[in-house]
C-alpha cells in the first residue's frame, strides 16, 4: 500500500467520509487482527525509511 510520493517530499491526506456506523473508523484504524489503512501506511513508510537508510540512499535523525 505504499504511497511512493510521500517518500519524495509531497504530503499526503487520508479522509474518510459517510454517515454514522458506516465503518469510517474501522476501516481507518482496523482492530488488533485486521489492520485498517492507517496502520498500514505508517507501517509501510516505516519500512520504506528503514530500506533507504540501509541502502545509504536516506538517514533519519530527531531532534528535541
Amino acid at each position: 500500500m505504499h504511497l511512493p510520493f510521500t517518500t519524495q517530499g509531497f504530503n499526503g491526506t487520508v479522509f474518510a467520509y459517510g454517515v454514522t456506523s458506516s465503518g469510517k473508523t474501522h476501516t481507518m484504524m482496523g482492530c488488533e487482527n485486521d489492520p485498517g489503512i492507517v496502520p498500514r501506511i505508517i507501517r509501510d513508510l516505516f519500512a520504506t525509511a528503514e530500506a533507504e537508510v540501509a541502502m545509504g540512499r536516506a538517514a533519519i535523525s530527531v531532534r528535541m
